[in-house]
């Protein structure tokens, strides 16, 4: 609108130079030059300090108030130019009017002059050549009247022209600069009914997200206190399995596992050779049968154990001071049965021996039962809570892994 209003103002200034003004950035060849150096020579547009006119620079509306005040100065003047022109030439139609009054009076005059000679012609011949005389000076008066009134009319249509061409110049008068404020005017009162319509619509939109900010806070805060219960819920899990096994204890669980896997392989081991060497030296006194059945209850006994470190990995701690005593009665039976092969016994010496050691074997055995069946107590009840706090599956998942684990170390001591 700016630029708009700049090339109006421009496009209504029509005057000549007054003076030359070079501008750096205006060459001759520019297809705005003439109109520049007329706007700046008629003091409507001036250029800058720097003797640049910026012609491709936005207009402020300080710039363009200037202009336009220029403008409405510089119409004025022609204004006052225009009435004084007019005014001349009133006067001079006024003063031409007066003249011609007095050539009609004259011819009137004359008019009355050839009725008089008329009748002096008819009373008397003599003043006829006298007649003549004034009728041929009043022909060249009349010829002169008509020479000056064609002038006059050729005077007349000059400055009608000059007036047409005045008129024909695009200067802007206060009613249509009225006329342009009032459609600015009225494109301004549309434009701010427009932005009115926006602002509801936007209103109306900040209504709707307020709302859905609402709705979307109440789930946040129903989240919330989801999560809060379950924080309680997980701190009573949490707190329960603090209760069982940390990671530490897993861990060494794990070690004691291996290394009472190693142990009972290699006590395995050692058991088997003795049992072997102490068939040997039974053989004579039929007690074969005797230490394969004493073999067989000692693996059931090793199953057993296997089985318990199976079902729970948890009491494998107390499982390891139970096999402790477990391996302290083997142990002590692999010293009677070395003692045994270095002596010689006799049937009734080795059959005590045996009795005492079935006795030893069952002592083990019943507390192996008595701790399997605490052992199931607790894996019952550390279900029923993993269960409680839907930690089920990770607890299976790590007794397969135990389990897989000592399965394995199992079959490579076979």
């Amino acid at each position: 609108m700016k630029k708009l209003s700049l090339v109006l103002v421009l496009a209504l200034v029509g005057v000549v130079f007054a003076f030359a003004v070079d501008y750096t950035d205006v060459p001759e060849g520019h297809w705005a030059y003439n109109a520049v150096m007329k706007a700046t020579a008629a003091g409507l547009l001036q250029g800058f300090p720097d003797g640049t006119f910026r012609g491709t620079d936005s207009v402020t509306r300080y710039q363009l108030a200037e202009a336009m005040a220029k403008l409405l100065e510089y119409s004025d003047a022609g204004d006052a130019k225009l009435q004084e022109l007019v005014f001349a030439l009133t006067k001079k139609v006024a003063g031409l009017s007066l003249d011609i009054s007095e050539v009609v009076k004259g011819i009137e005059g004359t008019s009355k002059s050839l009725s008089d000679a008329v009748a002096l012609l008819n009373a008397h011949d003599a003043d006829i050549t006298a007649l003549k005389k004034k009728l041929t000076d009043t022909e060249i008066t009349v010829k002169l009247l008509g020479q000056a009134i064609a002038k006059l009319r050729k005077d007349l249509k000059d400055e009608a022209a000059a007036i047409e061409e005045i008129k024909a110049q695009n200067f802007v008068t206060s009613e249509q600069l009225d006329e342009k404020l009032s459609m600015l005017y009225t494109k301004v009162l549309m434009l701010q009914k427009e932005e009115s319509k926006n602002n509801a619509a936007i209103m109306a939109e900040v209504g709707k997200l307020n709302e859905n900010v609402e709705v979307i806070f109440d789930q946040v805060d129903s989240n919330v206190f989801s999560i809060m219960g379950l924080e309680k819920e997980l701190a009573g899990v949490k707190a329960s399995l603090d209760n069982y096994v940390t990671k530490d204890d897993f861990e060494y669980v794990v070690n004691v596992t291996n290394k009472l896997s190693a142990d009972m392989f290699t006590m395995q081991r050692n058991y088997g050779k003795r049992i072997g060497k102490l068939e040997e030296a039974a053989s004579d006194y039929a007690l074969k049968a005797d230490l394969d059945a004493l073999k067989s209850s000692v693996n059931q006994d090793i199953e057993v154990i296997f089985d318990q470190i199976d079902s729970n990995v948890f009491d494998i701690m107390d499982l390891e001071k139970k096999v402790g005593n477990l391996e302290a009665a083997l142990n002590a039976t692999n010293e009677e049965l070395a003692a045994l092969k270095a002596e010689v016994v006799t049937p009734d010496q080795l059959s005590e021996k045996l009795n005492f050691l079935y006795k030893k074997i069952n002592i083990v055995e019943a507390n192996a039962k008595d701790d399997v069946e605490t052992l199931k107590a607790t894996i019952a009840d550390l279900e029923a809570k993993l269960e409680a706090s839907d930690k089920k599956a990770n607890f299976a998942t790590i007794l397969s892994i135990v389990s897989a684990a000592i399965t394995a170390i199992v079959l490579m001591t076979q």
